[in-house]
């Protein structure tokens, strides 16, 4: 999307939205078949057929889907959004093309969003989670692919009957989609063919129902996820009898973390069988499919395939390149103001931005303290002797900004950023303090790193720290920061366990602390590639490190963009890196591909310090795909409060 189609969409969005605030209509629904015509011939045995149809042209929620055939007929059915289809129908008639050769899409963007097989029950979503399709929506067409075992009746009409719904959902539907190519050895009683992926979105995934799919050797099919606390070992995320109906069927909920390793393990029973037996798409070939659904504010869809993630920039809930970040135009955002007044003084500048894993946004102020060159004295010591008597940490609804919560009057001397883990505790990285702290959600002080108010080497000592990091074990790791130029990662209680440095050799210049970083002034783990991910905010780079071995792995260099002030971790396994130099516009770049970058409009002197992903307010989308909202804390004097951005 143009920019100029990017703002012409949002103006009318805004439109839409101030026109539908003051009440709320109720869903209407709409039945829709997607069927292969019954004048199509289909001869042979195995034979695949893909039809579609062109969707309502306004958005809407796909909220149930209704299987049309019989099990005699039909081996299976997939449906695929795609946006554009392989063959797109004339006249208002459905297209059928054979797919067993051909793809159900036109474009490399293809999304399996449902599946059937073995006369299973209809699936309704649950209440409040639906798929974005049509207008507005990255499925902009639903291809139906029909499986045909042989040649089909002449007034047979297999498909399916979508329900939709033209209201927003606060919940969008997604799909991790497992398969993979294997040969199964004759005469086992049981052989184990495994695929596993690591999620790599940014978002937690709240798991509520499963499809398996085999052909018929097929006994079980499993999901297991490593126990991040307990070293090899896992449990069942979700299970299916590849026998029974092949249809969606309810799991317990539970939700995937970024950085869960997911397995799925096929179990076959060969014992009947003298030849070996091959992955294909025929019956008499054997499948290892499962596909899991899943809910967050923003949809993800993925498909593993032999082990590998396979991911288009096209796919929902992902951030296309030519698409354009523009000012929130949701005319209730209205967060806090850096001159409010509260309790014996003003909010103050914005340092730091956090999302929290329940979905509410954290800002962290500094009360009216300005960081200027009087501020330290040479051996790094703080010159202000008080803390700062305001509540400087607010919790706030992330469409409006209307504070929920607020705490930390007395607590802070010069707050840096603030993060917030999975299970809700928000953390603080002062540097005034020489510390960062470990809050319950209420503000009870939980545990500090580092000797409050001295600085310090060594590995419980701190100088000027800068933010904190977590892994799904409960261990962390802090930037630090402005003096030493390292990363130091904690066990979950806080004991000492290494430290990451840049070499002297790898140019840039040499740190304060010594080593060839300048201030290491925000981080990011990503668990699924065992790295450590580093902003060295003067030289304008990021650094990956390997966890495990402590070596640096690679260097991006973003200088042509300015300085590097925070990460974060995006949509499909982004790196986002928050640049910015005075006199231009701040830009959030792919930090692994630094040729795709994002502006932030109107932002030459923001002094942008940190920043946040979350889902953008439903009124602008409706029941169309719902945007990803940037938050950006400005740290200036005259900058104003907490900047939205969607895109």
């Amino acid at each position: 999307m143009s920019i100029h189609r990017s703002q012409s969409r949002l103006a009318v969005l805004l439109l839409v939205t101030l026109c539908s605030l003051p009440d709320r209509v109720p869903a209407a629904t709409l039945e829709f078949e997607i069927t292969v015509p019954e004048e199509t011939k289909v001869e042979g045995e195995d034979a695949y057929i893909c039809t579609t149809l062109a969707l309502p042209d306004k958005p809407y929620k796909l909220v149930g889907v209704e299987p049309l055939a019989r099990k005699e007929v039909v081996h299976h059915i997939l449906l695929y959004g795609c946006d554009v289809p392989h063959v797109k129908p004339k006249d208002g008639q459905a297209s059928a093309w054979r797919c067993d050769m051909a793809p159900a899409c036109g474009g490399y963007a293809q999304t399996v969003m449902y599946g059937w097989g073995k006369d299973a029950p209809r699936l309704d979503l649950p209440q409040g989670v639906g798929f974005s399709v049509g207008r507005g929506s990255a499925v902009q067409w639903v291809v139906a692919q029909v499986h045909y075992l042989h040649e089909k009746p002449d007034d047979e009409k297999a498909g399916v009957r979508l329900t939709l719904q033209d209201n927003p959902v606060p919940f969008s539907a997604g799909l991790l989609s497992y398969a993979s190519w294997f040969s199964i050895p004759p005469r086992k009683q049981h052989f184990l063919v495994q695929n596993n992926c690591c999620y790599r979105g940014f978002q937690p995934l709240t798991t509520f129902a499963v499809r398996v799919h085999t052909h018929t050797m097929g006994r079980a099919v499993f999901m297991t996820r490593m126990l991040s606390n307990a070293k090899g070992k896992s449990h069942v995320v979700a299970a299916g009898d590849p026998q029974k109906p092949q249809g969606f069927s309810p799991v317990e909920p539970q939700v995937i973390w970024p950085g869960d390793r997911l397995t799925v393990a096929c179990d076959f029973d060969s014992s009947g069988k003298s030849v070996t037996v091959g992955a294909g798409p025929s019956h008499e070939n054997e499948m290892c499919n499962m596909y899991l659904m899943v809910y967050a504010a923003l949809p993800h869809m993925e498909m593993c395939n032999g082990g590998s993630s396979m991911v288009d920039e096209r796919s929902p809930g992902n951030m296309p390149r030519a698409a354009a970040l523009l000012p929130d135009p949701f005319p209730l955002w209205k967060p806090p103001q850096p001159t409010d007044a509260v309790d014996q003084g003003v909010l103050g500048n914005v340092a730091g931005v956090a999302m929290g894993p329940d979905g509410t946004l954290w800002a962290l102020h500094r009360g009216g303290r300005v960081w200027d060159a009087d501020t330290f004295d040479s051996s790094e010591r703080i010159t202000e002797p008080d803390p700062i008597e305001v509540d400087v940490v607010l919790q706030m609804h992330p469409d409006t900004g209307k504070v929920l919560r607020r705490w930390g009057a007395g607590l802070f001397w010069m707050p840096h950023m603030i993060t917030v883990d999975r299970n809700g505790s928000v953390w603080v990285a002062d540097v005034g303090r020489h510390q960062v702290l470990k809050f319950t959600a209420s503000g009870k002080l939980i545990m500090a790193i580092g000797a409050k108010m001295t600085p310090g080497r060594g590995p419980r000592q701190l100088c000027k720290p800068t933010q904190v990091a977590f892994m799904n074990d409960g261990s962390f790791l802090v930037s630090d920061g402005y003096c030493n130029s390292r990363v130091l990662r904690y066990n979950p209680d806080g004991a000492f366990a290494a430290q990451y440095e840049l070499p002297k050799t790898a140019g840039g210049g040499i740190g304060l602390g010594g080593s060839g970083m300048g201030v290491a002034h925000s981080l990011v783990v990503d668990e699924c590639d065992n790295e450590v991910v580093l902003a060295d905010r003067e030289f304008g780079r990021v650094h990956r490190f390997d966890l495990s071995s402590r070596k640096l792995l690679a260097t991006a260099d973003l200088q042509r963009f300015g300085k590097v002030w925070a990460l974060a971790k995006g949509p499909y396994g982004r790196t986002l890196a928050l640049t910015w130099k005075p006199g231009t516009d701040a830009s959030l770049v792919d930090a692994m591909q630094p040729a795709i970058s994002w502006k932030l409009p109107n932002s030459t002197s923001l002094w942008p310090h940190d920043l946040a992903l979350g889902p953008a307010a439903l009124q602008l989308t409706g029941a169309g795909d719902r945007l990803l909202a940037v938050y950006v804390a400005p740290l200036c004097e005259a900058c104003g409060p907490v900047r939205k951005y969607v895109l």
